[in-house]
């Protein structure tokens, strides 16, 4: 009888030692999460009418200081960077081409201080686009939310579809800046510098001005804050505008030459 207990003892002492290690292990394994990222047909309207977002390439982040070259895995040195999660960090994205000319897109996030790639962590959603060969940066409900339009060319047919994000929401603050239609005479082209602080926080990121008057909408993810976030954008020629109090979760329009006055679009 005693040989019995013993052994049921035994029995017990396993089951909770593999269903404590079955919980353990299903927290620190990866696993996928297969509606955090869905397909969706996509129109020529949907995407015009979408916010188009600001993303850096690696050697624009590098040089924004918002990257650091030996953080990044050699084959995510060709991404396109930005927050997609609105945590404060970058993530990456790379289209990784095959021999035949398609390509599979890599997701990476800041983990432990460098960048991983995590794509198996969302199932197979990333794996299957084999045929992409052009990669954009939209949000199409302006939800704060970064969605990806794909371009795909199979057997010479041009398809685009959007990847939709529905990661968990976290506090954003973006900004549609609109430097000087007319540089002054003899600026030389170059990027705004803005920081957003929210709190003890402060986030700083650059904007590069390609042409005189281009419009140019800028995420920054601002992860549990709560309250109003204080906004300065250094422009290309030097000058400074202070922006005080703006609304987290919306988007505002900054206008160059009108400092301190902000307007929702």
């Amino acid at each position: 009888m005693e040989t019995v207990k013993s052994q049921t003892r035994s029995y017990v002492a396993w089951a909770v030692a593999i269903f404590v290690g079955g919980g353990l292990l299903a927290l620190i394994s990866p696993r996928p999460v297969q509606e955090a990222w869905t397909f969706e047909e996509a129109n020529k309207h949907d995407i015009d009418s979408a916010v188009r977002v600001l993303a850096y390439d690696a050697d624009e982040a590098i040089a924004c200081g918002l990257l650091h070259l030996e953080s990044l895995p050699s084959n995510a040195r060709n991404g396109a960077f930005l927050d997609v999660d609105n945590d404060g960090d970058l993530d990456g994205f790379v289209l990784q081409r095959g021999a035949s000319g398609g390509a599979n897109v890599l997701f990476y996030m800041k983990l432990d201080g460098g960048y991983r790639e995590i794509s198996k962590r969302f199932g197979s959603i990333f794996t299957k686009l084999r045929d992409a060969s052009e990669l954009a940066f939209v949000d199409v409900g302006e939800d704060g939310l970064v969605d990806l339009v794909l371009r795909t060319h199979k057997a010479s047919i041009e398809a685009t579809t959007i990847l939709r994000n529905h990661l968990d929401r976290r506090a954003y603050v973006a900004l549609r800046l609109r430097p000087l239609e007319k540089a002054p005479s003899g600026a030389a082209a170059g990027a705004s510098r803005v920081v957003v602080t929210a709190g003890d926080a402060s986030l700083e990121r650059c904007v590069p001005v390609e042409t005189p008057g281009s419009e140019t909408t800028l995420y920054v993810g601002l992860d549990s804050f709560e309250g109003a976030a204080n906004v300065q954008v250094t422009w290309p020629e030097g000058q400074t505008s202070l922006y005080s109090g703006l609304a987290i979760n919306r988007t505002h329009e900054i206008e160059q030459g009108s400092p301190g006055r902000v307007r929702r679009p």
